[in-house]
């Protein structure tokens, strides 16, 4: 018990260390070219190193849950790493954040599959209970992946772009539409979970609302881009505790 508070306690610091970073960036960081610009996204990425570090501990990849997330994680991590702009690859592709889809796309469905493995025990509810939910979840998943594109998107883009958005806006909208079913079934074990594929929705409908301003971006689009995101890989990798709760 309490090696388990000690390890929660290590994740709180973390979100609170992102917190006091954003809020500290907020003070010095007035627009996008400000001198530290570069140690801020180089913050991000080592908060990302941090947390993939304390999942592996905590779990020590001893469930496919775990492994699930962790996946998902380290596929994240790789997508932050070409959004960081740290790397200048818009040689390949402009904007140079499309390149990261591929990546997040991997993580997006590492996460679908670990919460549908945890749908689908026994504590889950009663089979005929389960299929009306699944039904509900999939009979909405695609108007509210066009309807997420179609707020989001910009219709003059170039057609590359939109693309490849609609096809991420139907994987992002299925990890949250599951995310919120597993909420719904598992109870309030599942709800932080849960909260953690929405935020990540949030988070990547902000990114494709400046998808075309790339590193221009405003400082408080980045800001709340990274807080929505980093707080919902947090409590997704909360996920693999409900496999001990079956």
């Amino acid at each position: 018990m309490a090696s388990s508070i000690n390890k929660q306690a290590v994740l709180v610091s973390l979100v609170g260390f992102m917190l006091l970073a954003e809020g500290l960036a907020s003070l010095y960081l007035d627009r996008p070219d400000a001198a530290g610009m570069t140690a801020y996204r180089v913050v991000h990425l080592a908060e990302m190193l941090v947390l993939i570090v304390i999942v592996a501990w905590q779990f020590r990849l001893q469930s496919p849950e775990s492994r699930l997330v962790l996946a998902g994680l380290l596929f994240s991590f790789g997508g932050d790493l070409i959004n960081s702009y740290l790397f200048n690859l818009g040689f390949l592709l402009e904007p140079q954040t499309l390149l990261s889809i591929p990546f997040f796309v991997v993580a997006h469905l590492c996460y679908v599959t670990c919460f549908i493995r945890l749908l689908s025990n026994p504590s889950a509810g009663q089979p005929a209970a389960r299929l009306w939910h699944w039904l509900i979840a999939l009979g909405l998943w695609p108007w509210l992946a066009l309807g997420l594109w179609q707020v989001v998107i910009d219709p003059a883009s170039p057609p590359l772009l939109i693309k490849l958005s609609v096809g991420y806006a139907f994987v992002v909208m299925l990890m949250g539409v599951i995310a919120v079913l597993l909420g719904a079934v598992r109870g309030r074990q599942a709800h932080w979970p849960a909260l953690g594929g929405l935020l990540f929705v949030v988070s990547d409908s902000l990114i494709g609302l400046y998808l075309l301003d790339g590193p221009s971006r405003p400082v408080l689009a980045s800001q709340a881009i990274w807080i929505t995101y980093f707080l919902a890989q947090v409590l997704i990798s909360r996920a693999p505790l409900l496999r001990t709760a079956q």
